[in-house]
């Protein structure tokens, strides 16, 4: 069978070579155009990462339940092609999912299937909001945290979130520092010192 013919693009060619010198890094920034291949530049990350600090599962964060939706069928395919987590399915984890409905009925009376313990579940995607419950001081935070630690954490489209959602994910970011959970944050567009205020969370340099 003849090898398909794949053109990486620019900022996948930079990833690359990035991963290659720095395998486990605590934080990644992803800053490009719509359609630059930021998404399959993080997924392929995130499955390096799992390898290199030991983690056993990718949670995927978007601002909303429709662009969380959207998304499922892209992380359906990544798991398919790397033949990653074969036995189990890709959840949603939205405040809506439930309405979509599950055929599975151990699934529905599965531990993981209600409250915080939806990101007990080994590959997910979802709305921020599941991570923002952990840094808001809510009930169960810890149990939340605890299922993030064994995780890649993905933010994606950071660059939607408000003044009032940065400085929760702040405080969940520097809980993952403490977990040693690693972090991708993908962006359109990020303003410096948000950069910088970022970055400072995980180093002083």
């Amino acid at each position: 069978l003849s090898k398909p013919d794949i053109t990486l693009r620019p900022i996948q060619q930079t990833m690359i070579r990035a991963i290659s010198e720095h395998p486990t890094p605590g934080l990644i920034l992803i800053e490009g155009e719509m359609g630059s291949g930021k998404t399959e530049t993080a997924l392929y990350e995130a499955m390096n990462m799992m390898r290199a600090c030991g983690k056993q599962g990718i949670y995927y964060a978007l601002p909303t339940g429709a662009t969380a939706e959207a998304m499922l069928p892209r992380l359906e395919d990544m798991q398919k092609t790397a033949n990653l987590f074969p036995d189990v399915s890709v959840r949603l984890l939205t405040g809506m999912s439930w309405m979509l409905g599950d055929s599975d009925a151990d699934a529905r009376a599965a531990w993981t299937e209600k409250g915080p313990r939806k990101l007990f579940s080994e590959f997910a995607g979802g709305t921020v909001d599941q991570l923002m419950a952990a840094g808001e001081a809510l009930k169960a935070g810890d149990m939340r945290f605890l299922a993030l630690s064994n995780k890649i954490l993905v933010i994606d489209e950071f660059h939607a979130y408000d003044a009032y959602m940065l400085e929760i994910l702040t405080v969940v970011l520097r809980w993952m520092k403490a977990l040693h959970v690693p972090v991708i944050i993908l962006s359109a567009t990020m303003q410096k010192k948000t950069i910088r205020s970022l970055c400072s969370i995980y180093s002083d340099d």
